[in-house]
């Protein structure tokens, strides 16, 4: 529910952009907050399974500043070449 209020904060700012369509993961936390644009927005919300996240390897689950305390050189690496540079373990 947290996470579902933040984001209907972001509704008035969405609303001034020009979104011409929204595409999600069709995972359920995913469909609920795409649902809640996709209302605001009056816009249909495409669902792929393609969208879903990628498992981090060795990153997962951890937060942006653990991840820079533990693995700074890999971080650099794969900031600069997000695409490219695989995390160990990960996708």
């Amino acid at each position: 529910e947290k996470g579902l209020d933040v984001l209907k904060r972001f509704i008035p700012f969405i609303k001034k952009q020009n979104i011409k369509a929204i595409y999600s993961s069709d995972l359920t936390r995913a469909i609920k907050g795409a649902e809640i644009f996709s209302k605001a927005l009056n816009i249909k919300v495409i669902f792929s399974e393609k969208l879903r996240e990628v498992k981090q390897g060795r990153w997962e689950g951890l937060s942006y500043n653990e991840i820079m305390e533990r693995f700074p050189e890999e971080a650099e690496k794969k900031f600069q070449d997000y695409v490219n540079f695989k995390v160990k373990d990960a996708e």
